[in-house]
């Protein structure tokens, strides 16, 4: 009985080793994988690279490089492209303002009635903004995104995590981990950085305790990716439990 018992002990250690070990793609990766598919004609990687570069969160902004990547998109009748086209115009970030533009983009958007998380999300921001015929309406927002990050939209998994990390009323730490591990497997570098300070903070868990052996993994592989608030936080990190 201890024979099996210590079997399956084993076997469970085992299981928690692979899922702590996990390969997670650089940052760097995940951006000339998407280059690579772009250059062969696959849509949904031009509208990604759009938004990579166009929020800088796994890239350095270039809204010029996002503009193009949006403009391509956009003309293979892309949901991601077609919304970014419609941010630039609203937004005047490359071209003048352009209301009547990016109206007639949120339209398009908000006939789309796919639920894939790219769609999903597109349709978040005419809740977040009112635009497209939609009204304003935050709760909607939000289950969107929720809705758009549970199908593992990168975008969609950090912008719902930190908003469930930082916003009143929406606070919910463990829920933001699970949101925040789900950008961070995808390369995400500023997710991963979250990561650490939910390891460090011991906000990963009900009644959980820091873990500083995680954090410091998760920094180290944020610092990598080139995310300077996560190379400024390891160099701060005491050094703890002989780590």
């Amino acid at each position: 009985m201890k024979f099996i018992v210590l079997i399956i002990l084993t076997f469970n250690l085992c299981l928690l080793a692979e899922q702590i070990i996990v390969e997670i793609p650089t940052s760097a990766e995940v951006i000339d994988k998407l280059n690579t598919e772009h250059k062969v004609g696959i849509s949904e990687s031009t509208s990604l690279l759009a938004f990579h570069y166009y929020l800088g969160e796994l890239v350095d902004k270039d809204k010029e490089k996002a503009y193009e990547f949006a403009k391509k998109a956009y003309n293979n009748n892309n949901i991601l492209g077609t919304l970014l086209c419609a941010l630039f115009a609203r937004r005047g970030h490359i071209h003048d303002k352009n209301s009547q533009l990016a109206e007639e983009c949120f339209h398009k958007v908000s006939e789309d009635e796919a639920d894939d998380g790219a769609s999903l999300f597109a349709r978040s921001y005419l809740y977040q903004y009112g635009v497209g015929g939609v009204e304003k309406n935050y709760k909607q927002y939000l289950k969107l995104l929720k809705e758009a990050a549970d199908k593992d939209n990168i975008f969609a998994a950090f912008k719902y995590a930190y908003i469930i990390s930082r916003k009143e009323n929406y606070i919910n730490h463990q829920e933001a981990f699970k949101y925040n591990m789900k950008a961070a497997k995808q390369g995400h570098r500023i997710a991963q950085n979250e990561l650490a300070l939910a390891y460090y903070y011991a906000t990963y868990g009900e009644n959980s305790e820091p873990d500083y052996e995680k954090c410091r993994h998760w920094l180290r592989i944020s610092a990598k990716n080139n995310f300077e608030l996560a190379q400024i936080n390891l160099e701060n990190l005491p050094k703890l439990n002989g780590l």
